[in-house]
């Protein structure tokens, strides 16, 4: 594959601003500085698609700790995809959305170490 073919055609971008774990954002930040390319707005879009993906019957909640507000770039098919979860799973898009954050900082913390 070239270096040509990494590039995917842009996606409609929507500002929303959303509550979000201060632990997680804190990883989010250190993690956005880890990789080439990267913000928090596409770990957070690359988190929820991740997890959508895995098509779980249930998701475990744990401790949400105190949230902030930050503004967030979501792709429209991503917001789409948090709002189908939110459904499935009877929950509130942002605690969902947390779930997803916190799985996806797993993963790129391993891909790290």
């Amino acid at each position: 594959m070239g270096k040509l073919d990494s590039f995917v055609i842009r996606e409609k971008l929507v500002q929303r601003t959303v509550n979000i774990d201060d632990k997680l954002f804190e990883e989010l930040e250190k993690l956005s500085l880890e990789f080439n390319d990267c913000s928090v707005s596409k770990i957070i879009n690359a988190s929820i698609i991740d997890f959508a993906d895995k098509n779980k019957e249930t998701i475990e909640i744990g401790n949400l700790g105190p949230t902030s507000k930050h503004s967030i770039a979501f792709r429209e098919p991503v917001l789409d995809c948090l709002n189908k979860m939110a459904k499935k799973y009877s929950s509130f898009k942002y605690v969902v959305m947390n779930v997803a954050i916190r799985d996806g900082i797993e993963k790129l913390k391993e891909k790290i170490n």
